[in-house]
């Protein structure tokens, strides 16, 4: 086997990931969540909105038709190994056309943030604002205490206010670092998903932890049993103020975090501290391109209802706190 085969070889198995990775990605949050019912009128709202952007239209067809391009490619290396010829030019083809599409893809994905998730926002809540190069500081996600990191990334950061407290959300990843035998550095996932941090109008003094059972143990000491067979068969809660957390965790608010796993299917945690709740959702990124208008309509309209179902949450628990003496 010679080294221009062996290079072709690795370079279709490249394309052929490349090719993987952008649908199952764009594809993997909607599909997920396809048992989920979501508002058609809103999904065709965003749709439009989409659709009426006449420089993101443009880009998208351009992405389509440099993709189309690539698995026709991906078609003729295949031939061209079959009938063993040089398979140089399309070789040299396939990679222009590869980093045309990962540039336009890019430019694709920004213009989409930048335009079309900022207004969808804006439609939900006015005084929301989004900027796709913030995220949550990294002193915050500290303060919460969820697991020990290494490294911390954040983008996609949605702030404003949220019953009138202060709010703020976005993608965050947190990795440790490992060394192999060789010496090597290896960054190992802890989590990735996206957290939510509201600044409340009361100081409880305490603080309380609701993880869903599914996801990971947590110190039993503070474990405490919430009289109620539905919420304890998938949430976990934890404390170190018993009473305190009974008067608060009211049916009222065990069913409202019940009704948000119910609709949304995704796994979550909630941990009050103090003044300050925050949520960590077990999910992709929120408000995704997808490859195709439909795709990303409903992504925006996933993201948005996922706001509105924390903000259920919120005034539930703020309701509960205005008649409780801490």
């Amino acid at each position: 086997m010679n080294v221009v085969t062996i290079f072709s070889i690795i370079l279709f198995g490249i394309i052929i990931f490349l090719i993987i990775r952008t649908l199952t990605k764009s594809f993997k949050f909607s599909a997920k969540n396809n048992k989920v019912q979501i508002d058609n009128n809103k999904v065709l709202e965003y749709k439009n909105l989409i659709d009426n952007n006449k420089s993101l239209k443009t880009t998208d067809k351009i992405r389509a038709f440099i993709l189309i391009l690539l698995l026709i490619c991906v078609v003729i290396i295949i031939i061209v190994f079959l009938n063993k010829i040089n398979p140089i030019f399309i070789i040299i083809l396939t990679v222009i056309l590869s980093i045309i599409y990962i540039v336009i893809n890019a430019k694709y994905i920004k213009d989409f943030k930048i335009s079309i998730v900022s207004e969808a926002l804006k439609h939900y809540d006015a005084n929301l604002s989004y900027n796709p190069s913030l995220g949550i500081p990294r002193n915050d996600y500290i303060y919460a205490d969820f697991e020990n990191f290494d490294r911390y990334t954040s983008e996609d950061l949605i702030s404003g206010n949220i019953l009138n407290c202060p709010f703020i959300m976005s993608d965050v990843k947190t990795e440790i670092v490992e060394k192999d035998n060789e010496g090597r550095t290896n960054y190992i996932t802890v989590f990735s998903g996206v957290v939510a941090k509201i600044n409340l109008n009361k100081n409880i003094n305490s603080f309380i932890y609701i993880i869903n059972n599914s996801l990971r143990l947590f110190d039993g000491k503070y474990k405490i049993n919430i009289d109620n067979e539905s919420f304890t068969q998938r949430y976990d809660t934890y404390s170190d103020n018993e009473v305190l957390t009974m008067r608060i965790l009211t049916p009222n608010v065990t069913t409202s975090i019940l009704d948000m796993e119910n609709k949304t299917g995704i796994k979550f945690e909630i941990k009050i501290s103090n003044d300050i709740i925050f949520f960590r959702f077990y999910t992709n990124d929120l408000f995704d391109a997808g490859q195709s208008t439909q795709k990303s309509a409903e992504n925006l309209v996933y993201s948005i209802e996922l706001i509105d179902d924390m903000k259920n949450i919120i005034a539930s628990i703020l309701e509960v706190l205005q008649d409780t003496e801490v």
